[in-house]
């Protein structure tokens, strides 16, 4: 799974560089911001499962001439890990609090960039520090993240994300940003 993320993102990376499509439906500005909050959901089997919130803020390069954009993301979360008795229903669980930091660098493509409804898809690779059940119990894993969603007048942000956080976790989110900064020209 590893390997085709990677691989997915490095086509995404080389297609950005490439300028692989032209944008014809105006100019967009360069750079811009968001800042979203959402919910998260453990995506794993054998848990049982408890939602937890999510907040990120986000700069991104429109590319010139391009549908592409290149974003630096600093995603935090936390959420709730049930094991043992609690998943097959019995008195006693094991309750896991699951606090990332995760910093992401995401290659995005916008199918429909600069109009008042925008479909977008995106991957990359990042960095997770992850927390569980103690305040010094941070340990680093390597993330993979995939995302899609719709930009509806180029400032609000609706994105379906999930993250392969090492072999610790596996998360599925649902956040509802605004865009700071970006829009036409």
């Amino acid at each position: 799974m590893k390997r085709i993320s990677l691989l997915i993102f490095a086509l995404l990376w080389a297609s950005a560089l490439c300028y692989a499509q032209v944008n014809r439906y105006g100019n967009v500005r360069r750079f811009e911001g968001e800042a979203a909050i959402g919910i998260i959901f453990e995506a794993e089997r054998g848990y049982g499962k408890a939602p937890g919130f999510s907040g990120l803020i986000e700069g991104r390069w429109n590319i010139p001439g391009s549908r592409w954009d290149l974003g630096a993301q600093l995603f935090a979360g936390r959420w709730k890990k049930h094991y043992g008795p609690i998943a097959d229903g019995g008195p006693n669980p094991y309750i896991e609090t699951m606090k990332p930091l995760t910093f992401t660098i995401f290659g995005d493509y916008n199918f429909r960039q600069g109009r008042d409804v925008s479909i977008f898809v995106g991957h990359g690779p990042g960095l997770t520090y992850l927390m569980d059940n103690g305040p010094f119990r941070m340990n680093r894993y390597l993330a993979f993240s995939t995302r899609a969603g719709v930009e509806l007048r180029r400032r609000y942000r609706l994105t379906f994300d999930y993250k392969i956080i090492g072999d610790k976790a596996r998360i599925f989110g649902i956040g509802a940003g605004y865009v700071f900064g970006g829009g036409l020209k």
